[in-house]
């Protein structure tokens, strides 16, 4: 079992193609995206949508196809998916600008627009996050930099530093009061959501509901810029020309029995500084509470269908989960800087050959 996929086709004959492959139940009512009643049989499943009639596309008229977590059937399609999709189109969109930007594209190119760092979520939410009253030179020269920021995420970024925790202590205050403390911990960045509740003219979010004073969004900012630069300065030095978004992100890789063994557990565990967050094409997701990263892209891929041009491969960090094997870590540097290598296809290749039978007795 697997969930559904997104599958993108091309051939030498210069035909692309996409199929949005899953078994999608056709429903009688909703589109899934929340729990429905099952006691009167009225949100039944009554089938699934055959391969047909799967969103799809086939030689588009602009020539290329972009799927990055975004929604993939528009209003008109004629069967129920949910239409506020989780993730906003931020990755795609930033894709297609990259593509249009470009006449004509490279493998080079390619791997390249794997690699970028720009976010398009820092684009919608700086502008609001620079409306901010501040009353001191720290929160002054904090501002600065995000007002000068090229909104590239690197790892090295001190303005992407200050706009993660920003947007981390930005999200408790608005929500703590309505979800509690455990709950809030869970809640993510929802740009949609965080954007309607900073510009709803009712501040209704924005007003922290478990005091009798009546808080506004610009008070819910400039609390929030303090407890982000304060989180910053216990994290990584007072001195804020310092600070570094990698160092926010550092992430650990971790083999699940050997890295927890003591003293040998550092044999099975690599470190290293992230940038980027949901957003961005190089795609990192972390918790807006204590910076840990959960899920990034395992591996970089990129094929040019020239005769005689390999493919383009490779993952985070080897192919062998042995710390002694050469291969433990051997392709970490390269998967960390998004310099994919040649797959070779020639078999000839290749030194060993692997067989696999079924046993004798069965």
């Amino acid at each position: 079992m697997a969930p559904a996929q997104n599958f993108i086709y091309a051939d030498v004959d210069k035909h692309i193609g996409y199929l949005g492959a899953g078994k999608i139940p056709i429903r009688s009512a909703g589109d899934g995206a929340v729990p429905v009643s099952g006691q009167d049989g009225h949100s039944e499943w009554t089938g699934f949508i055959s391969i047909d009639d799967l969103p799809q596309t086939f030689d588009p008229k602009e020539g290329f196809i972009v799927t990055a977590n975004n929604r993939v059937a528009g209003d008109s399609y004629p069967f129920l998916l949910t239409k506020e999709w989780s993730v906003p189109p931020y990755r795609a969109e930033r894709i297609r600008q990259l593509i249009l930007a470009n006449p004509k594209l490279s493998l080079e190119d390619s791997v390249k627009m794997q690699s970028d760092l720009t976010s398009l979520l820092a684009r919608d939410l700086v502008p609001l996050l620079l409306s901010t009253t501040v009353s001191n030179p720290v929160e002054k020269d904090a501002l600065d930099r995000l007002k000068s920021w090229n909104l590239i995420e690197s790892s090295d970024s001190g303005a992407g530093a200050i706009f993660a925790a920003w947007c981390g202590r930005l999200v408790s205050a608005l929500y703590r009061d309505e979800l509690g403390d455990a709950l809030q911990g869970e809640y993510g960045l929802h740009p949609r959501e965080l954007i309607s509740a900073l510009t709803d003219k009712t501040e209704w979010w924005c007003d922290d509901h478990t005091t009798s004073e009546r808080e506004s969004c610009a008070d819910i900012l400039h609390r929030s810029l303090k407890e982000a630069l304060d989180i910053l300065t216990k994290k990584l030095g007072p001195d804020s020309s310092k600070w570094r978004l990698g160092n926010l992100l550092t992430t650990r890789f971790e083999n699940q029995v050997g890295s927890n063994v003591p003293v040998l557990g550092a044999l099975f565990t690599r470190t290293l500084k992230m940038g980027g967050d949901s957003s961005t094409v190089r795609v990192n997701h972390y918790s807006l509470y204590d910076f840990s990263v959960n899920a990034l892209s395992s591996f970089f891929s990129d094929a040019d269908l020239v005769p005689g041009r390999d493919p383009l491969f490779v993952e985070t960090l080897g192919q062998s989960d042995h710390p002694l094997s050469s291969h433990f870590d051997d392709q970490f540097s390269e998967w960390s800087n998004t310099q994919p290598f040649p797959l070779s296809l020639d078999t000839t290749t290749m030194g060993e050959t692997l067989i696999l039978q079924p046993h004798r007795d069965r």
